[in-house]
């Protein structure tokens, strides 16, 4: 999958990790947890995804992997989006 993000996905990311600058690049390495997303926040970005792009993550794409790094979440929007 592309690591090439819409500018969507980026303002979600952006209003869910507190701990990632304003000024500085979301890159597709960066680790979600070092960004300061936690359970709680995961819960919420995964709600403000789904809402963002109107579909339904699957149980089954909620992985550690997928919450790991900005290219592993965007995997799995990108998967979720282009089948619906």
């Amino acid at each position: 999958m592309s690591t090439q993000w819409d500018d969507r996905f980026e303002k979600v990311l952006r209003r869910n990790l507190p701990h990632l600058p304003e000024q500085d690049a979301l890159r597709p390495e960066d680790n979600l947890m070092d960004l300061g997303l936690d359970s709680m926040g995961m819960i919420n970005l995964l709600m403000d995804l789904e809402t963002e792009y109107g579909v339904r993550i699957p149980e089954s794409e909620l992985t550690f992997e997928a919450f790991a790094s900005v290219a592993g979440l965007w995997d799995v929007v990108a998967t979720v989006t282009s089948a619906a």
